[in-house]
């Protein structure tokens, strides 16, 4: 480590603040640091229960299966029943009373044969699934105890009773790091929009900052407002109960049923430059509020109507670099023929409203079966109700994010679950209407907010 963490300047952040900030300054976002021993136990009891769950659900589902198939089924080795016999009515069996040994192996049945197809989005309640009941069938429990032994064995043997993993000495430095930082009570570290970076903030200077943001782009409302949106999304849900399946009604109703209203978070521009001797900010919204659960279940189901029916929407999307590069190649661009312009969109997500967004997707599916288009008619109520009612709370005061008064003119969140796959929408939109303006271009892409185009030119 270098020496620039090894002292505390006198007014400046505390050395736990600074250890981190220079750890952390070089890796990447997508790096993902070694567990502590701890860590591992919490996962490896989750997903024990997980898993479990999963096989105790699919073995109840088998079960009530075979129970209505064969309510009548009497077993062919007992004696025929007659009224004159004196023999006490023998119990009727069935072949998932414990003595078939493999009936978990059987397909479920396919739920897009159901009565209600539903909207495709493959959603549903994982809280319900979660159980601690035993089924009835004593083989699968037994399985799963065996499972748990051996697990648990394994876990004991080379995690807790001697640590064998061979651990970097950057991640035994971070998590000691971590460890220091949590006894910090004046100082945090925030992160950073592009940079991949941490930048050390006093709290009440990150309070401060956050209250700016929320005044500017949010309006403060009471808890009467919480109530009755609540009450909206309930009713929202009952309305449109006959065009989702089971599983999709359960995932709404839980989710509702939290009243979950997050916390923003806080994003430093310091690519950007200074402003008065600070970098800008801005914030970011978690899709986690009980309202979002139907601006995730709106654009699945779009997005799966759109590939069902082969609608292109993505031609001028980039999806990553080797995308770009790949379509590139295709070219046989030479260095000395051709130039590339990059456009930087500022505040993309903020500038795309409900309305242009309507006018997207009413765009790309103009030739959809009538069925369709009514299924994303309701889709797009959906969407429109969690656009107008982004909850937020911040030091027991509750906000809605966007200042704006009619929801069409409400606009993507920075961390909505939809919110990129729209972006990209709006942005082909866009271009399939302007695209007269682009015909000298050889190639035209969109990668979130930059807009990249190659113009290629022949030497005199």
């Amino acid at each position: 480590m270098s020496n620039c963490a090894q002292s505390q300047p006198p007014d400046g952040p505390p050395l736990a603040v600074l250890t981190i900030q220079e750890i952390t300054a070089d890796t990447s976002e997508k790096y993902v640091p070694a567990p502590t021993s701890n860590a591992i136990v919490a996962d490896h009891i989750d997903m024990l229960q997980t898993f479990s769950n999963n096989v105790r659900y699919k073995a109840e589902k088998i079960k009530l299966r075979k129970r209505e198939q064969e309510d009548d089924f009497t077993d062919p080795n007992q004696p025929v029943q007659n009224p004159t016999n004196n023999n006490p009515p023998q119990p009727r069996q069935r072949a998932d009373d414990g003595d078939s040994s493999n009936f978990w192996l059987e397909e479920e049945p396919d739920e897009s044969l159901s009565s209600r197809p539903g909207m495709k989005t493959g959603l549903y309640d994982k809280l319900k699934r979660r159980t601690t009941q035993q089924s009835e069938h004593p083989e699968t429990e037994a399985f799963l105890t065996e499972f748990e032994k051996i697990t648990n064995s394994q876990i004991h043997k080379n995690i807790l009773q001697k640590d064998i993993r061979k651990i970097e000495k950057f991640d035994t430095d971070l998590h000691q790091s971590i460890k220091e930082l949590r006894k910090e009570k004046d100082w945090i570290l925030v992160p950073t929009d592009k940079t991949n970076k941490w930048r050390p903030m006093k709290v009440d200077k990150y309070i401060t900052t956050m209250e700016k943001l929320l005044k500017d782009d949010c309006n403060e409302i009471d808890n009467k407002r919480l109530s009755d949106t609540y009450e909206e999304a309930k009713s929202l849900l009952e309305k449109f109960t006959s065009i989702m399946d089971e599983n999709e009604y359960q995932y709404i109703e839980t989710f509702i049923a939290t009243r979950r209203i997050p916390m923003p978070r806080l994003l430093i521009k310091d690519h950007k430059a200074l402003e008065d001797g600070e970098y800008p900010s801005r914030l970011l919204i978690p899709a986690t509020n009980f309202t979002q659960c139907f601006a995730k279940l709106s654009y699945k189901c779009i997005k799966h109507l759109f590939e069902c029916r082969g609608v292109e929407i993505m031609q001028r999307t980039i999806i990553q670099s080797s995308h770009l590069k790949i379509e590139l190649d295709k070219l046989n661009l030479r260095g000395d023929n051709c130039s590339i312009a990059s456009l930087n969109i500022v505040k993309m997500y903020p500038s795309i409203q409900n309305k242009l967004i309507r006018k997207a997707i009413d765009y790309y599916s103009k030739d959809l079966p009538r069925a369709d288009k009514e299924l994303i008619k309701a889709a797009l109520e959906m969407q429109e109700f969690s656009m107008g009612n982004t909850l937020l709370m911040f030091r027991d005061k509750y906000y809605e994010y966007g200042v704006a008064d009619n929801v069409a003119e409400k606009t993507l969140t920075i961390g909505g679950y939809d919110s990129a796959w729209l972006a990209d929408l709006v942005g082909s939109y866009i271009f399939e209407l302007a695209e007269d303006r682009f015909q000298l271009l050889k190639y035209l892409g969109l990668y979130r907010k930059f807009v990249s185009g190659l113009l290629t030119f022949s030497l005199k």
